[in-house]
């Protein structure tokens, strides 16, 4: 078929499919947390450690961490206020 012909020439990456998750945080969120905390003021010095422990202290209450459907170890975001 033309149609299909011409979606495969003309794309050079392929589709993928993915769910994403926003559950609570938990403790083993901590490091993922961290890293993110840490890249957002790309390298300023700041208690980031202090801050995902804020996040992991409000759990249930305030704030999702975003994961793969099916995957529990790396975080692809975080959502979260603190007060």
């Amino acid at each position: 078929d033309e149609e299909e012909e011409d979606d495969d020439e003309g794309s050079d990456f392929d589709e993928l499919q993915v769910d994403f998750d926003f559950v609570n945080p938990k403790e083993a969120d901590f490091h993922g947390i961290k890293l993110f905390l840490k890249n957002l003021l790309d390298g300023a010095e700041w208690d980031s450690s202090g801050v995902a422990d804020l996040i992991l202290e409000q759990a249930g209450q305030v704030g999702s961490v975003i994961k793969v459907v099916d995957e529990d170890e790396d975080l692809y975001g975080v959502v979260s206020a603190l007060s």
